[in-house]
Order: C-alpha cells, then sequence, then structure tokens
C-alpha cells in the first residue's frame, strides 16, 4: 500500500523480524530498487520511528477496539494509518501532521 500511494524510498530500515526477511516481502523491496537496511538482532532502538507508530497503533486504535474479525482489524488498523499521516499532529515534526510536514518540506525546497 505504501507503494502504491507513495514514491519508493532508496532506502528501507527494519528489524529482523521474519515479514521483513521472507521472499516475498524482499521480492518487492528488489522489484522497486528499494536498499534493504535491518538492524542487529534485538536491537529495536536502531528504528525508533517505527517502533512508535507499532505502539501508537496498539494504544491508540487496537487495545480501544474488540475486532470481530482479523478483516476487521486490518480495515480499522489502515483507516487509523491514514488519520495518523494525514491529520494527527506529532510533537517530533512541529505539532503538525506528516503530511503537512512533508508539503511544508516540499515547498521550502521549491522555494530556495
Amino acid at each position: 500500500m505504501a507503494l502504491k500511494d507513495n514514491k519508493a524510498p532508496e532506502y528501507h530500515h527494519s528489524d529482523r523480524g521474519s515479514q521483513y526477511c521472507s521472499i516475498d516481502y524482499m521480492k518487492i523491496i528488489r522489484e522497486n530498487n528499494i536498499k534493504p537496511s535491518m538492524a542487529d538482532v534485538g536491537m529495536s532502538v536502531d528504528i525508533p520511528y517505527t517502533e512508535s507508530l507499532n505502539r501508537s497503533i496498539k494504544v491508540e486504535e487496537v487495545y480501544l477496539n474488540n475486532h470481530e474479525s482479523l478483516e476487521e482489524a486490518k480495515e480499522s488498523i489502515v483507516k487509523y494509518i491514514k488519520v495518523y499521516n494525514t491529520r494527527r499532529p506529532h510533537s517530533s515534526i512541529g505539532y503538525v501532521s506528516p503530511m503537512t510536514h512533508e508539503a511544508n518540506y516540499q515547498l521550502s525546497l521549491s522555494n530556495s
């Protein structure tokens, strides 16, 4: 989904979870000319923004809802991530949404 809606990044940093090391996942990474970057085993501190997102999803969405099915949980999490990226303010980027932050960044580049 991320690649459908966004430009592929140069690098993708992850931990060594089985989902990130899987043949299917690595195939997608290679097909999009993304360089994989993996943290050392057990080093979640290497990816603090991802760990923060995972925590937010759990605390602000998963734990607050009683999903009846896996499909319902997936749909709810997708909706949450859209809000997280488009409307939810983030303290680490001046209390604006990531979408607003990116737009401001692109504007600053074009004004340079």
